[in-house]
Formats: structure tokens, sequence, C-alpha cells
């Protein structure tokens, strides 16, 4: 848990490091800012001034105003930020808004390579390509801070005018387009190398800034150490004074002194070896603890007081596939079945409440490979540096509720077959009075009457509910199944007129006359 909280701290340093060069680099384009605006404005007049009679006056005043415009946004936003105090996490939205502010500009100077682009004048074609190389190689000097900055705008202001350059085709012009493109180029790695240049500086002025902190607090600490030393000295110095009174008693003086020192160095020896052997003790027990926590079948959780994991035991690892650090910093109810979230954070809720009293809980909590894994949970919050965090205690039981769930199934299905061996009894003998009347009806009945008929019908459904009451028996006691030889011709004749029997429908067989029995099985007495 220590080595995780030290790596959260160097995080954190690290984090606040390049928050604040981040912040550095935002303000150095703000700073730069109004050499580009008023780059802008005379570039802008300037290439209006030149191409005044030879473009539209609608477009080079709809263009011009655009970039006024524009400019006068970036200028809101200069001011905006000069008065706002901007902390390094708030750069990075200031920073978005300069790049953004930067894209649009540099599409609108991107325009110009289109819509101020004379076609029949390749020197104010050269002009609007030095005015638009000249933009670009300022947005190298003035924006390289953020590379992304130089990008935003040196990549729209560009590409269109050499994209028309382009169209027209000939030597001279793809020439001139290729030396644009091989400009652009080069202001990109240039802005890089400023880029780099600006970030080691930065860095070296931030670490700087710290060795200053450190210096002065340790010639504050110098100083007071001065001046407890001259208090030191001036004591002295009145002690020597005092000896030099007190001449006559000094082998007294001496011999108290150097007992009450021997016995200070004996008590300070003391407790030198005291402070040892606990910090051996407590070394040892943290190896003993550490050891027990790693080996331990059961899985080590510490959460914070909102859910948050903050320790997972190695066993976690052979119980739910997870690494040990795998889910350090996630919430514990992304994990925890959705039905179960209640139970949890309830328990949690008490636990944090009561700091020291035990909670359990049983929850499904999802391995890595997204089966569920019933889970018994003991825990209990404590106290640490102030702030409570949850200890839990989990062990997988998923196959011990899966034998409970098979011991009720099974007790449920021996109460079933106990119940199913009381009714074939019941049923059984109801036969036996059904087939007891039966055959004392075919007594008074001569065999040509159709009722005898009948009554052997009814003798063969007796006969097929008793095997019926026999595999109920079979079911309610258990045994096995009897295979002897059957007719098939038979057993279908006999099926095919129970089920037809009562209905207006006839059945006509055509079966082989030679048709061989087969072993079929029937369910028997149980074996003893």
């Amino acid at each position: 848990m220590t080595k995780n909280i030290l790596k959260v701290n160097e995080d954190a340093s690290q984090q606040n490091e390049k928050d604040q060069l981040h912040a550095e680099l935002v303000s150095q384009l703000y700073t730069l800012a109004p050499a580009g605006t008023i780059a802008t404005l005379l570039n802008s007049s300037l290439l209006i001034f030149v191409l005044w009679n030879d473009i539209s006056r609608a477009v080079l005043m709809s263009w011009y105003s655009s970039l006024l415009l524009f400019t006068l946004v970036r200028y809101i936003l200069f001011f905006r930020y000069k008065r706002a105090f901007v902390t390094p996490a708030e750069s990075y939205r200031w920073g978005t808004r300069f790049v953004s502010g930067m894209a649009l500009v540099g599409m609108l100077w991107g325009s110009a390579g289109v819509f101020l682009f004379v076609e029949d004048s390749i020197l104010l074609q050269v002009l609007l390509v030095f005015v638009l190389g000249g933009m670009v190689a300022g947005a190298a000097a003035s924006f390289s801070a953020l590379i992304r900055s130089f990008l935003a705008f040196s990549l729209p202001a560009s590409l269109p005018v050499i994209f028309r350059i382009l169209v027209v085709g000939d030597k001279v012009h793809l020439a001139m387009a290729g030396m644009s493109l091989l400009f652009v180029v080069l202001m990109y790695f240039i802005a890089q190398r400023m880029h780099n240049v600006i970030v080691s500086s930065l860095k070296l002025r931030i670490d700087n800034q710290g060795l200053v902190t450190y210096l002065s607090a340790a010639n504050d600490e110098a100083v007071i150490l001065n001046k407890e030393l001259k208090n030191e000295i001036a004591e002295r110095k009145k002690t020597e004074d005092e000896l030099k009174r007190h001449r006559n008693h000094l082998e007294d003086i001496v011999a108290v002194r150097t007992s009450e020192i021997s016995d200070a160095n004996a008590k300070l020896q003391w407790e030198i070896n005291e402070r040892k052997k606990a910090e051996e003790a407590l070394k040892k027990s943290e190896e003993y603890f550490r050891m027990l926590i790693e080996n331990t079948s059961d899985i080590i959780t510490i959460l914070d007081s909102n859910g948050m994991i903050q320790y997972e035991s190695p066993s976690i690892s052979s119980i739910l596939g997870y690494g040990d650090e795998e889910l350090i910093g996630r919430e514990v109810f992304d994990l925890i079945h959705s039905e179960d979230h209640r139970k949890a954070r309830g328990a949690l809720h008490i636990a944090v409440e009561n700091p020291g009293e035990t909670e359990s809980s049983e929850v499904r909590f999802r391995h890595k490979d997204g089966s569920w894994r019933v889970l018994a949970a003991v825990g209990k919050a404590v106290i640490n540096e102030s702030v409570p965090v949850f200890v839990i205690n989990s062990r997988d039981i998923t196959d011990q509720k899966v034998m409970e769930e098979e011991l009720i199934s099974s007790r449920k299905l021996e109460s079933l077959g106990v119940l199913a061996g009381g009714i074939a009894h019941d049923f059984n003998n109801l036969l036996t009075g059904v087939m007891g009347n039966i055959n004392l009806s075919r007594r008074y009945l001569d065999p040509g009457n159709k009722a005898y008929a009948y009554m052997d019908e009814a003798e063969k459904a007796v006969h097929r509910a008793s095997g019926l009451t026999k595999q109920l028996l079979t079911f309610s006691k258990g045994g096995s199944p009897i295979k002897k030889a059957a007719s098939v011709e038979k057993i279908i004749r006999d099926s095919a007129d129970f089920a037809l029997r009562g209905s207006n429908v006839t059945c006509h067989y055509h079966m082989a006359d030679d048709l061989r029995d087969v072993g079929a099985r029937r369910r028997g007495r149980p074996r003893p």
C-alpha cells in the first residue's frame, strides 16, 4: 500500500510539473499575441492596398472585414486572459481557445490564396505568396510555444495558395509551389526547434525556481542554527565564568557532571537499542503480515469511503482472474452484480458510520472472463490518518452455493418421489377394484355381445395403467429399466387403438408378417 501511495504522489508531482510547463507555454503564446495581431493588420492592409485595382472591391472588403473581426475577437480573448487568474489546470482550456482562434485566422488567410489570386499577374501572385510566407514565418517565431498552434495557423494559411498555384500548371508555377511547400516544411522544423528550445528554457526556469526556494529555506534554517549556536556559545561562556569562580569545587562538579553524562549516555544507548528492537520487530511484523496477505487463499481488499479500490491482494488472480494492481482506482460497484448493489452499498455505509464494527454480506462479483462468482465478504472500517478506509476479507463460495442448491434439489426430488409412490399405491388399489369388476362383468356377458369386446379393451387399459403405476413406483424408489422381447405390431396396434378410442377415426394397419420382436425396456420393480 505504501508503494502505491508513493507512486501516486510521484505521478501527481509529474502531472503538476506538466501543468505548470503547459501554463508557461500558453502564457508565452498570449504574450506574443499582440505582435501577431499587428503583423496581421499591417500585412492585410498592405495586401488590400496593392490589390485594390486588380480584385473586386466587394471581395477585398469582405475578406478584410472578416479578418478585422477575427482579429478583434483575438484581442478580446487576449485581454480577458490578461485580466483572469489562470491556474495551471485551466491553461488547457485557454490553450484550446487560442489554437481555435489561430485556426480560424489561418483559414481566412488561406482564403486569400483563392479569392485574392490574380491569374494574369505573376508579380501579384509572387507578392501574395510572399505575404502568406511571411505570415507563416511570423507564426513560427510567435506561436512555436505550442506546435499545434503553429500548425493550426500555417497549414490552412499556406496550403490553399500552393494548391491554387499548382492548378496553373506551368513550370514557373510548379517551381513556385514546390518552393512554397519546401518553405512551409522548413518553417515547421524551425518552429519545432524553437519549441524544443522554449520547453528546455522553461523547464530550466521551473527547476531553478524550485532550487531558489530550496536554497531560501536552507538559508533561513542556517540563520536559525546560527542564532542557536550564538546562544549556545554565550551559555558556554557563562558556564566557563561560573567554573572559574568555583574552581575549588571543580573536581566535585566535574564528577557530578560526568556521572550525569554517563547516566544520560547509558539511557540514550538503552533508548537506541530499544528503538532498534522495535524497528526490527516492526519490520518482521510487516514481512509476516505481507507474507500472510500474499499467500492467503482469501481476497484482501481495501476501499476508500466512496468504494474506490485502493489495494487488492495477489490471491484475486487465482480466484477472479485479475492482476493485483489491475483494479486499483476502479469503483468496486462496477464489478458487483447490479442486483447486489443496494446490499453492498448499505453494508459499506453502515461500516463507515460505525468504525470497528464488522459487516458481512454475500455478493456476486464479475470474473475477468465475464462469469459471476459468489463471494462471502466480511469487512469493517478503520481510521487511517483520520480518513476511514474499508478493509474486506472475501472468500469464493460459488461451489458451496452450487452444492447447496443441488442438495435442495435432491431433497425436493426425494419428496416428489415419496408423493409419487403414495399416489401409485393408491392408484394401483383402485385399478385392482376396476379389474375385479371387469372380470365379474365378463362372466355375465356372452362372448358374442358387443359389450364383451369393450370389456377386453378396458382390461388392456387397466394393464397399461398398472404399468404406469409401476413406473411411478420405480421413480419413487429408484430402479433399473427391464429389457425384454416385445412384438412391434402389438405395441403399435395397442397404442393406436388407445389413442383413437372415442373418436370417429379408423386406423388401417399394413405390416409385414415376418416382423421380429424387439428388445424393449420398461420400468420394473426396484432391485433389492
